[in-house]
Parts: C-alpha cells; sequence; structure tokens
C-alpha cells in the first residue's frame, strides 16, 4: 500500500517549526530589523502572519530560501 502523499505533506507541515522573527533572524545570521526590511520589501524568505498579526517563519521555508541563495 503506497502512503497517502497528502498525509504525509500534512504531517511535515504539522511538524514544521514555526520561529519567531527573532529565532529566524539568529538562523539566518541577519538582525531583525534587517528581516523586518525584507518583509515589508516583499524580499526574504516566505513567512506567515497568524491572527493577521503574528510573523512567523517555518524552518523549513528559511532553509529553502538560504538554498536559492547559493551562488
Amino acid at each position: 500500500m503506497k502512503p497517502n502523499r497528502r498525509i504525509t505533506q500534512t504531517t511535515q507541515a504539522l511538524i514544521d517549526e514555526l520561529l519567531r522573527p527573532e529565532q529566524a533572524a539568529l538562523l539566518l545570521k541577519v538582525s531583525r530589523s534587517g528581516l523586518l526590511k525584507w518583509r515589508m520589501r516583499g524580499m526574504g524568505p516566505k513567512y506567515l502572519k497568524l491572527a493577521g498579526k503574528a510573523v512567523r517563519y517555518r524552518r523549513s521555508d528559511l532553509e529553502a530560501w538560504l538554498e536559492q541563495q547559493q551562488v
């Protein structure tokens, strides 16, 4: 029996760690204000807005974004 891909993706999304901007900035080795500027300019890694206010970053999105920056 093949694993259900949708269930696998949902499970991965549930266990993917959500990081606060301070934590994301530390992981990316940039300042929190630099991360904020990227968000305001529509640049940088993907992020989530929870309840219309709280910003969170998925660890997997940060890692993917870092990989894309490689030259």
